[in-house]
């Protein structure tokens, strides 16, 4: 969050929407109600809105794939578990077990992916977000 002043004028939310496009590669999608202002590109956010007695830019982000391969992941790694149970039960086969082993193991690998790939991708967000709040001194009007 950037404490501002006031609303940004038209001209220095166009210098922000520039930013942002450059930062993040992307082109986005602007929407605005009065002297509210949306910039969005997917989960991707940023916002000038009134915040106690001033404005302020909210910018914010989800890993939008995070779920979805999590979710694969823990498939993966439940159908593994449950194809090892299921042989155990109905007498060991050998090679259902290690058809269950390596779909948990698939399912296992996924998730710690996920889980190693996170911290990387917020600190590179967390990086951008900050150089844009440093740099917003420099587009708005003296």
């Amino acid at each position: 969050m950037v404490p501002l002043e006031r609303p940004l004028d038209d001209d220095e939310w166009d210098r922000l929407v520039a930013d942002l496009r450059a930062t993040f590669g992307a082109v986005g999608e602007l929407t605005g109600h009065g002297s509210l202002r949306t910039w969005r590109n997917g989960n991707l956010q940023a916002h000038v809105e009134p915040h106690g007695d001033g404005w302020r830019l909210r910018m914010q982000t989800l890993k939008g794939d995070a779920p979805a391969l999590a979710g694969l992941g823990a498939t993966f790694a439940g159908v593994g578990a449950l194809l090892m149970v299921l042989a155990t039960i109905g007498g060991v086969d050998v090679r259902d077990l290690v058809i269950g082993l390596i779909f948990t193991l698939v399912g296992l690998g996924q998730l710690g992916f996920v889980r190693l790939s996170l911290p990387a991708w917020a600190s590179e967000r967390e990086a951008q977000m900050d150089a844009i709040a440093e740099r917003l001194p420099n587009l708005l009007k003296p």
